[in-house]
């Protein structure tokens, strides 16, 4: 049965999954709630509570901009408004301990790469102040969409990673991979309910989708984000990946 273990360099978790019966879904469901278990007690005493951010009028008014700026966009391949998905991460980073600016800036992330580039970047910044257009500006693909749409998937992924590795600004990060973090868990969503197949609308490969989001975890990994977005993503990708094996000739 899986367990948790910590190396002794930078207080790395790491989680053994040999012996899983990966066909039986009662087996899965116990080495989750057993490893689930043991990291609480591994980790109770690394894991400082996060602190809480305090709110005012202006994440209201980044709420009501970011509904305005994405206007009737529906997340890829659904019918859900997109604003659900900017409301889950930025609540994701106030569940790590996130101020308010970087709450702000996982409401508008996706705001200059998908809807008017520089110029809602200028309107971020003269709105929301620089801190959040910096965050932004970070979590952005392109500010280009013509680029965006000429450019193959990997190429800008690849891009991303190599922008968001050599980002010296951990807090604008962890703003980054709540964002991941919410998108891997829709995946999973997704491949619970339609199959391998759905990976398809994101325009790459699925396994240039799972390499992705396995390098965003090394990232995240070397950041020492909080636990609390690290233990989701990990499980997050590592269904991901079991969904693509399962896929793959014997």
């Amino acid at each position: 049965m899986g367990s948790t273990s910590m190396s002794p360099d930078r207080g790395r978790r790491y989680i053994d999954v040999s012996g899983i019966d990966w066909d039986d879904e009662a087996a899965i469901d116990r080495w989750a709630h057993t490893a689930w278990q043991q990291a609480m007690t591994d980790w109770g005493n690394a894991v400082t509570p996060a602190p809480t951010a305090v709110l005012d009028t202006t994440y209201a008014e980044a709420v009501a901009y970011a509904a305005e700026v994405h206007g009737g966009q529906v997340r890829k391949g659904t019918s859900i408004p997109y604003i659900s998905h900017l409301l889950g991460v930025s609540s994701l980073i106030l569940e790590a301990g996130g101020d308010q600016d970087e709450a702000i800036a996982g409401l508008l992330h996706d705001a200059v790469e998908d809807a008017g580039g520089l110029r809602t970047l200028a309107d971020i910044r003269a709105r929301f102040g620089e801190r959040v257009a910096e965050i932004v500006l970070l979590c952005s693909d392109s500010t280009d969409e013509e680029w965006k749409r000429r450019t193959p998937y990997w190429s800008r992924k690849r891009a991303y990673l190599d922008h968001l590795e050599a980002s010296d600004d951990a807090r604008a990060v962890l703003v980054s991979i709540a964002d991941k973090v919410h998108n891997a868990r829709a995946i999973v969503t997704d491949l619970q309910w339609h199959g391998v197949r759905v990976l398809t609308k994101f325009n790459g490969t699925p396994g240039e989708t799972l390499t992705y989001y396995v390098e965003c975890l090394r990232i995240a990994e070397d950041r020492q984000l909080p636990e609390t977005l690290l233990w989701s993503l990990y499980t997050a990708v590592a269904e991901i990946d079991q969904y693509i094996m399962s896929q793959q000739p014997a």
